[in-house]
C-alpha cells in the first residue's frame, strides 16, 4: 500500500489540482494574492496518507520546532505563518518517512519517468502551438493563456520575433525549469543505460526550451564533478542573491514590462523590510503584506505585489536574523561528499539566487524532497555498506 501511494504522489507532483482558500489575509489592498491562499492540493492529501501508512514516531528537529515557535510569535501576519509552516512541516515528515521506505530510487524511477516525459510533451505542444492545450489538462494545473494574454512570459529572438515560453502545467516557465533541472539530477543518479540517457537528452533540450537563462546556465555546471568546485560556485550564487541590494545605489525605477528592471527595483522595498524585521523577520509568507507599505501606492498592482526574485534575500526578510542563523545550524547538521546532493543543492542555490519557486510553490518544494531523500538516502547506504 505504501509503494502505491508513494508511486501516485510522485506521478502527481507537477500537477496543481488543489481547492484555494481565501482568506482575510490573502488579499493585499483589495488584490487576491495566489502566494497567500492557503490552498490543498491533490498531492497534499496522498502526502497526508503516505505519511500516516509510515508513521513510526517520527519526530521534527528541536532546532526547526524552535525557528516555527519564534517566526509565527513575531508573524506580522501569524495566521499566515502558522498555514504554510504546517505545510514545511508536512513536506519535513514526508522527507523522513522516505529516508525509511526500502527500495526508494527502484519506486521513485518509473513514476518520476512517466510524469516528466508528459510536462515535457506538454511543454512542446505549447511551444509548437504559441498557446495552451485546454481540455482536461486545466485539471493538471495549465493555465489558460495565448501569445496575447496579459504578463504572459515571452522571448524576444532578435530578428526571428516574439515567441510565448512554454508553461506546461507550472505556474511559470522558471518553475518548470527548476523541476526539470532536479529530475535531470536524480536520473542521472540511476545506471545509465542506453534508454536512460536518451531520456536524459530529452529532459536537457526541455531545460533549454523553457528559454530561461540560469536553468541553461545551471544545465552547464551540472557537467562539472569536481566536489570542490561546485560547493564555491553554490557560495558564490549565494552572495549573487544579494546582488539586488546593491540597487540602492543606482537610480532604477519600476518598470512593469521590463523583467530585470523589475526585479532589480525590488531591492529598494526588500531592504526596508529587512531592515524594519531584521531579528525574528516578517513571518513565513508575510514578505508580500509587508511589500504592499513600502513600495510607492503609483507602483502598487497584482503584478508588483510578489515575492523578490532571490532566495537568500527572501528567506532572510521572512526568517530574520534569529531564524536565518537556526535554518543555516540545521542545513549544517547535513556533512557529505554525496555527489547527488551537492547537485541538488547546486540547482537550488544558482536558480534561487534569481528565483523564489523554492520557497513559493509546492511543485518544486515536493521534487526537492524527493531529490534529498535520494542523495541523504544514499550517503547513509553508502555507510552501512562501509561497516
Amino acid at each position: 500500500m505504501r509503494k502505491i501511494v508513494l508511486w501516485i504522489l510522485v506521478l502527481l507532483i507537477p500537477t496543481q489540482l488543489g481547492m484555494h482558500f481565501w482568506p482575510e489575509f490573502s488579499n493585499v489592498l483589495g488584490f487576491k494574492i495566489d502566494y497567500l491562499s492557503p490552498t490543498i492540493y491533490l498531492t497534499d492529501l496522498i502526502l497526508i496518507l503516505f505519511t500516516f501508512l509510515s508513521w513510526k514516531k517520527q519526530t521534527l528537529n528541536p532546532l526547526f520546532l524552535s525557528l516555527v515557535f519564534i517566526n509565527t510569535l513575531f508573524s506580522t501576519q501569524p495566521l499566515l505563518s502558522i498555514f504554510f509552516w504546517s505545510k514545511i512541516s508536512l513536506y519535513l515528515l514526508l522527507l523522513t518517512s522516505l529516508l525509511k521506505t526500502p527500495k526508494l530510487k527502484s519506486i521513485v524511477y518509473p513514476p518520476l519517468l512517466v510524469s516528466t516525459v508528459i510536462v515535457i510533451l506538454i511543454q512542446l505542444t505549447q511551444l509548437f502551438l504559441q498557446r495552451s492545450i485546454g481540455g482536461p489538462l486545466y485539471l493538471l494545473g495549465e493555465r489558460t493563456f495565448n501569445f496575447y494574454t496579459s504578463n504572459i512570459a515571452k522571448l524576444n529572438i532578435g530578428s526571428l520575433g516574439v515567441i510565448l515560453r512554454p508553461y506546461s502545467i507550472f505556474s511559470h516557465p522558471n518553475s518548470l525549469a527548476g523541476y526539470l533541472l532536479l529530475s535531470l539530477v536524480i536520473f542521472r543518479s540511476y545506471p545509465q543505460t542506453k534508454y536512460l540517457k536518451l531520456v536524459k537528452s530529452f529532459v536537457s533540450l526541455a531545460i533549454i526550451l523553457t528559454f530561461s537563462k540560469i536553468a541553461i546556465l545551471t544545465l552547464i555546471l551540472l557537467e562539472i564533478k569536481n566536489i570542490k568546485i561546485l560547493k564555491k560556485i553554490i557560495w558564490t550564487s549565494l552572495l549573487i542573491g544579494f546582488l539586488p541590494l546593491f540597487v540602492v545605489f543606482t537610480n532604477i525605477n519600476y518598470v512593469s514590462n521590463d523583467s530585470f528592471l523589475t526585479r532589480a527595483f525590488m531591492g529598494y522595498p526588500t531592504l526596508e523590510i529587512i531592515k524594519s524585521n531584521l531579528v525574528t523577520g516578517t513571518g513565513l509568507r508575510a514578505f508580500i503584506p509587508s511589500l504592499s507599505k513600502q513600495i510607492p501606492p503609483s507602483y502598487l498592482s497584482l503584478s508588483s505585489l510578489q515575492p523578490v526574485h532571490s532566495l537568500p534575500l527572501l528567506i532572510l526578510a521572512e526568517l530574520g536574523i534569529l531564524g536565518t542563523t537556526l535554518l543555516i545550524m540545521i542545513v549544517k547538521k547535513v556533512k557529505t561528499k554525496n555527489l547527488l546532493l551537492i547537485q541538488t543543492l547546486l540547482v537550488v542555490v544558482l536558480t534561487g539566487s534569481v528565483d523564489h519557486y523554492w520557497w513559493t510553490l509546492p511543485q518544486n518544494q515536493l521534487i526537492l524532497i524527493i531529490a534529498l531523500a535520494l542523495s541523504l538516502k544514499n550517503k547513509n547506504e553508502s555507510k552501512s555498506k562501509n561497516k
